[in-house]
């Protein structure tokens, strides 16, 4: 029978109106309201509204009971709001601060028009603080009247409308507070944990007051113990305490250190708890006893855990005394149960016998109370399992399972209850849901019907004028359709031109090749009978012609900037073979080549990368040079959609001799592949193992 985070919840309102009940800060009011009520005396018409409201709202907040002065400001803010111009949002004020003391005095009917006037003028207004409050009045209309759905869809709707109109934050941090407070009373603590996780970010302003983030804490913390999370609990509500201390607001600290003592005792930290419950009865002792019961009691089931019986037995007493003073017979009934269970352990049967008894009286009584008045049937499924245990406890095993089936009646009547909140807690959201599409749906109905009648009248007024501006402005395209198709013509033939001229560009860079390329084999078959000579004027050949092929594919193709790899890596491969094969070299090729198009830039490169590299494969990779498993494989293929490139040549020959060091070559040939891999920002990895490998990563120069 330990106080849970929803207790405190229900103790949140006895505490805030003690707060105010018992005048903390009384004297400091009472000078407040003196100056108001000379200021309303001194004041201009318009700045007398504000004052006026200003004590309505006094009172509202401070003097609930004093309905007739709540009335009688607003009334006459009222009255001369409707006098003066530009007074609309002060009208919506008065009204929302009638609907308050009908909804104070109990009377919904009364207040229902007044909320319904405040919101429909507010919205016609479309002014943030107005829509924000009317919204704010209706929820707690609603609510009070027991449609929570409806209420906390309005409630929801004033903290979004705060957030949208970028009201103060001060007021958003309260409307996060009571709205997050009637989440926790509906015990729908995920909804009231998103609510201040998002309003969190808004404390540090320096208008919000220390109350209001004491309270902002203390429910911050409830939702912790409620999760179990005690720990993090504790923090929270230190830190509202500490709040609450700055604001020199004792009566508020009493609920969050109760709950303090309360999560102690959860985790078994009973000296600690015993310590709060203590500093409790302290601050009670100056602001209100009514705090004293929980803490007794509390305090005698530590002291009972920590086996001191007789402080237990004094302090359970106490609690019990208290109870009866304040008529809670389940409490008080509680109170001798755990007095019996201390006689127990002090082997005091007799004192047991007698305590229990008084107990099971006092618990059949709250059972029957709790019965008669529909509430608390979770007291009335712990009394039965007390009653249950006592029975145990005596030797009466067929009333004690009586009464236990009894507690398993109620504690599944509870748990229903529990379903049927979720339940609830669903059809809150899906109407929540609906109402903001029907809403939506509206405002849109709204729009498209002033869009309307705007269109409407500015379409008398502009007819004519449009009649003209059509005949104007017909001439005008057709004069620029003219213009513009005498363009696209001269543009297109300007393409045309473009590319005969950039085909016969490269046809004649290929043939100029093609020349070089003639004339160097003329003379390497003729006139050079030095074998090195001519292996380097062959070598050149080949590299000359590697480009000539580039050539050739541009001018045939449609586009003069990108090449096709494939054909373009087939054609020079086919060059090379005839440059070889006729000394009776034989190698077969294993192609996996990207079938894209690359530019130029890197088109280049490429062929002189692969003819040195294929060159060298044919002159110094294979032994055998007649051999029919003579291999090389090329794999050339795009990274990941990036500009980068990977070429692989491997052959399946000898491999390279064992001092070959490619940072430290002599071979020209070598060196021009070194080099353009790094002009096309790459790397170059050779392997050795079954052959040679060269792996080349290399980047597609940007075009210009």
């Amino acid at each position: 029978m330990i106080f849970t985070p929803k207790t405190l919840i229900r103790l949140l309102p006895i505490i805030f109106f003690c707060s105010y009940t018992y005048g903390q800060v009384s004297e400091k009011k009472d000078k407040e309201l003196d100056s108001l009520h000379q200021l309303v005396r001194q004041a201009d018409t318009q700045e007398k509204i504000d004052i006026l409201l200003e004590l309505s709202f006094y009172y509202s907040k401070i003097d609930t009971e004093n309905l007739d002065s709540i009335r009688y400001y607003a009334n006459q803010a009222l009255v001369l709001s409707k006098k003066y111009e530009n007074t609309e949002e002060k009208k919506v004020e008065a009204i929302i601060s009638l609907c308050y003391a009908e909804i104070y005095a109990g009377d919904f009917e009364k207040a229902l028009p007044y909320a319904q006037e405040a919101l429909s003028l507010a919205e016609q207004l479309d002014h943030g603080a107005s829509l924000q409050s009317s919204n704010k009045a209706m929820g707690r209309l609603l609510i009070d009247q027991g449609n929570y759905t409806e209420g906390l869809y309005h409630y929801n709707k004033a903290y979004e409308i705060a957030k949208k109109y970028k009201v103060d934050n001060s007021t958003i941090i309260d409307l996060a507070i009571d709205l997050s407070t009637e989440y926790l009373l509906l015990e729908y603590t995920e909804e009231a944990s998103n609510l201040l996780i998002d309003a969190t970010k808004l404390l540090d302003d320096p208008s919000v007051s220390l109350e209001s983030k004491g309270i902002f804490y203390t429910n911050l913390a409830v939702i912790h113990q409620d999760n179990n999370n005690y720990e993090e609990a504790v923090e929270y509500y230190n830190l509202s305490i500490d709040y609450y201390k700055q604001d020199g607001n004792l009566a508020f600290q009493l609920a969050p250190m109760l709950n303090i003592a309360n999560a102690y005792m959860h985790i078994q930290e009973y000296t600690k708890a015993i310590n709060v419950y203590k500093q409790m009865l302290e601050l009670a002792s100056e602001v209100d006893d009514r705090s004293n019961g929980p803490a007794y009691y509390g305090i005698g089931i530590c002291y009972l855990e920590l086996e001191a019986y007789d402080k237990a037995e004094k302090y359970l007493l106490k609690s019990q005394q208290y109870h009866k003073a304040t008529h809670y017979t389940y409490r008080e009934a509680g109170s001798f149960e755990i007095l019996g269970r201390v006689d127990l352990k002090q082997n005091k049967m007799q004192n047991a016998k007698m305590h229990f008894k008084k107990a099971s009286e006092l618990f059949y009584e709250s059972i029957l109370f709790n019965k008669k008045n529909n509430i608390r049937k979770d007291e009335i499924s712990n009394a039965y399992l007390s009653l249950s245990k006592i029975d145990s406890i005596y030797k009466n095993p067929e009333r004690s399972l009586q009464n236990y089936k009894q507690h398993i009646i109620y504690k599944d009547s509870v748990n229903d209850e529990k379903k049927i909140k979720i339940a609830e807690r669903l059809e809150f959201a899906r109407e929540a849901e609906k109402k903001n599409q029907e809403i939506a749906s509206l405002e849109n109905k709204n729009k498209i019907q002033q869009v309307r009648a705007e269109k409407q009248r500015y379409l008398e007024i502009g007819l004519l004028i449009f009649l003209v501006l059509v005949i104007l402005l017909l001439g005008v395209l057709f004069n620029r359709y003219r213009l513009k198709q005498r363009a696209l013509k001269i543009i297109e033939e300007k393409n045309e031109e473009n590319k005969l001229l950039m085909r016969e560009i490269h046809h004649r860079v290929k043939n100029n090749l093609q020349i070089i390329s003639s004339l160097l084999g003329t003379q390497i078959d003729k006139n050079i009978d030095n074998n090195e000579l001519k292996t380097i004027l062959q070598e050149s050949q080949n590299k000359i012609k590697s480009m000539a092929i580039i050539h050739q594919n541009l001018y045939k193709g449609n586009q003069f900037a990108k090449v096709s790899v494939t054909s373009y890596v087939k054609e020079l491969i086919e060059h090379i073979q005839q440059s070889f094969e006729k000394d009776n070299t034989k190698i077969q090729f294993d192609l996996d080549i990207d079938p894209k198009q690359i530019q130029i830039g890197l088109a280049v490169p490429l062929g002189l990368i692969l003819n040195e590299l294929i060159t060298n494969c044919y002159k110094y990779a294979f032994s055998d040079k007649n051999a029919l498993n003579n291999t090389i494989k090329i794999v050339f293929n795009q990274i990941d959609d990036t500009s980068r490139y990977s070429l692989i040549i491997k052959d399946n020959g000898k491999g390279l001799p064992q001092d070959f060091d490619i940072d430290n070559l002599s071979s020209f040939g070598m060196q021009l592949v070194q080099g353009l891999v790094e002009q096309l920002q790459g790397e170059i990895q050779i392997n050795q193992q079954q052959g040679t490998t060269f792996t080349m990563y290399i980047e597609e120069p940007i075009a210009v």
